[in-house]
């Protein structure tokens, strides 16, 4: 082997020696805080997904005969803000909890 492959090969193992890959690019499962971390970044990405206000429409058909239908077909403008106010919440909170996991 040429001398430039040994260095670059004795640097990768180096490397690997320091960190193993389960532990850089994986969720480390020894700590159950990062368990319910996940949960909880599951948990926000379902709100952040049936809050987007994209879907006032599919919401207002599915609660329709409701309550809750009656009130946001009522207050479409407020149902858009608040629903707007609640996906940015939820999905940055999401992005900043996967983005801690890694």
């Amino acid at each position: 082997m040429p001398a430039s492959l040994l260095v670059g090969h004795s640097l990768f193992t180096s490397a690997l020696s320091q960190s193993t890959l389960s532990d850089r690019y994986l969720m480390n499962t020894k700590n159950d805080g990062n368990k319910a971390r996940g949960a909880v970044a599951y948990l926000l990405g379902a709100v952040a997904f049936l809050t987007c206000p994209c879907h006032l429409p599919v919401m207002l058909v599915l609660l329709s005969g409701t309550a809750a239908g009656a009130l946001m077909a009522e207050n479409i403008g407020l149902s858009l803000i608040v629903l707007l106010v609640l996906f940015i919440f939820s999905a940055s909170a999401t992005w900043r909890l996967v983005a801690r996991r890694r």
